[in-house]
């Protein structure tokens, strides 16, 4: 049996006599429900929090397997989050007490990215979002997570334009997993440019508006990921089909390359749209700055070449780093 949203409210309502390490916390929100947990926003201390009472028996194997990881990053994109053992106490339907675990996470200061794109009125605003959601990607990449759960309410902005994501419960460990979600965002980012009447097409930092279209991502390199009806393709400055709609998803241009997926799999692309790594794996991940691409497939790694050419053995994550730090010592010499 598992808590409901009754007994969060009741709890929240009296925490010196439901909580445990809580009991001192004040709530600061309403109970929102999500698939598998009930949350609602709390300080404790001072310092600001949310807190995740799990509604499904397997809600708290998703948080637990990716807490344990959080000990060991650095990231400042990633929260302080905790699992706090049969924290919270309730009666069941027979009046019999029991005790559940819920989890914390602590919010950074800020606003939502909401509210910051629903208030750009230039087109610096919009190209300083475009920027930070660039930043964001490179970080999680850097930490090699994916959030799972990337929209614009989950994401806080700071007074410096530095952006943190919030509610980790659908978190994993492993980059890769918010590539459209990052995209989308810089697509919503762009309409609202286009509603504000900002004419970015000038400063190659978001496309036109489209007719038709579902989704227009960044203009990078003169070309832009658009989404229609047919699937996702390539739009010029002038909102014209540069590469047809062919594909599930497509990222953004960066030197030449860009992430697709497609039926069979992701793939790197160059831009005249012919693949330069075949769309057979289940992750390319290409960095722009080195030029080179981790592909996954199953459970192994390899390293791709700008050309496309395989430079590692397919192998565990951390041996396929090993050979791309080799290749690049090779390539420049201290």
């Amino acid at each position: 049996m598992t808590a409901t949203i009754n007994d969060l409210r009741r709890a929240i309502d009296s925490p010196a006599t439901h909580f445990r390490r809580l009991a001192r916390a004040v709530r600061r929100g309403d109970i929102v429900r999500t698939s598998y947990f009930a949350e609602v926003r709390m300080e404790l201390q001072s310092v600001p929090c949310t807190l995740f009472m799990p509604l499904t028996g397997d809600a708290m194997a998703r948080v637990e397997r990716f807490a344990p990881l959080r000990r060991h990053l650095l990231s400042p994109a990633v929260p302080q989050i905790e699992i706090l053992c049969d924290e919270m106490s309730y009666d069941d339907a027979l009046a019999r007490r029991r005790t559940c675990d819920v989890v914390t996470e602590r919010l950074p200061q800020g606003r939502p990215l909401q509210d910051a794109m629903a208030a750009i009125f230039s087109d610096g605003d919009a190209a300083a979002l475009i920027g930070a959601i660039d930043a964001l990607e490179g970080e999680l990449r850097r930490a090699d997570v994916s959030h799972n759960n990337l929209r614009a309410e989950n994401i806080i902005i700071d007074d410096r334009g530095t952006l943190y994501p919030i509610r980790w419960t659908y978190a994993t460990d492993g980059a890769g997993g918010d590539a459209e979600a990052l995209q989308n965002l810089r697509a919503g980012i762009a309409r609202a440019a286009a509603e504000a009447g900002i004419d970015g097409e000038a400063h190659g930092r978001y496309a036109p508006a489209i007719e038709g279209a579902h989704g227009i991502g960044t203009l990078e390199e003169g070309l832009a990921p658009v989404e229609t009806e047919h699937g996702w393709g390539y739009v010029d400055g002038e909102g014209r089909i540069a590469i047809g709609t062919r594909f599930r998803w497509a990222g953004g241009f960066r030197e030449g390359r860009a992430e697709v997926q497609t039926d069979t799999g992701m793939g790197l692309i160059d831009k005249c749209g012919r693949y330069v790594i075949e769309p057979r794996f289940d992750i390319v991940e290409y960095d722009h700055e080195t030029g080179n691409s981790q592909v996954r497939l199953g459970c192994e790694w390899a390293v791709f070449d700008y050309s496309g050419r395989q430079t590692t053995p397919f192998a565990a994550r951390g041996a396929a780093a090993e050979g791309d730090e080799r290749k690049v010592a090779a390539t420049y010499p201290e």
